[in-house]
């Protein structure tokens, strides 16, 4: 995609994350300065309250919105029924089964199609599952971090590529990860 079709993204942190929402309690972000707070220990702590809005038009912004947990359903859902309306406007035939207003109420689809192999539990266990893998890596120093980072989450290099970018020999990078890995099991196994 070309820089003339990227969004824009604005991010919107609120500064006491308990507060009610108002114009107040906003701080406006780029993504540098979201970056150095999702680093911090209070960005990690609040990062999974944060929800995308993506664009419903190629000419919009994607705002990154922090909620309360309660509001990020109901806040995809308001977005959903935004790109419903606009793929309706644009004669476009797909639309998200859960912004589908059924006798006036949003619904999530179950009602219109059942699903017989989705497994809602296996679902919660695996979301839990991340979730703990996630709080484990937050513990780990910045270059642990980016090695399995690198090699697992974005798999923007192989053991031997990340190897290179650091100037040492593949098989440091390999102990260095299997070190890694085995702090990863070890803080899993204390949860």
């Amino acid at each position: 995609m070309g820089k003339e079709h990227e969004m824009k993204k604005i991010y919107l942190v609120k500064k006491d994350p308990k507060a009610a929402n108002s114009p107040e309690n906003w701080n406006i972000l780029d993504g540098y300065e979201f970056k150095l707070f999702i680093q911090t220990d209070e960005g990690r702590k609040r990062r999974p309250n944060f929800a995308v809005l993506n664009a419903v038009d190629s000419g919009d912004y994607m705002l990154i919105i922090e909620c309360a947990e309660g509001d990020l359903t109901l806040l995809k859902r308001q977005h959903d029924m935004e790109l419903v309306k606009y793929r309706k406007e644009k004669d476009l035939e797909i639309l998200p089964l859960h912004a589908i207003p059924l006798n006036g109420e949003l619904c999530d689809g179950s009602e219109v199609i059942r699903d017989d192999n989705f497994d809602l539990e296996e679902m919660v266990i695996r979301r839990m599952e991340i979730e703990d893998v996630l709080e484990a890596m937050s513990l780990l120093s910045d270059s642990d971090k980016a090695l399995i980072e690198a090699i697992y989450l974005k798999r923007t290099h192989t053991e031997r590529s990340y190897a290179e970018y650091l100037g040492v020999k593949q098989q440091t990078v390999h102990k260095q990860k299997v070190r890694i890995l085995q702090k990863l099991r070890e803080l899993l196994d204390e949860k």
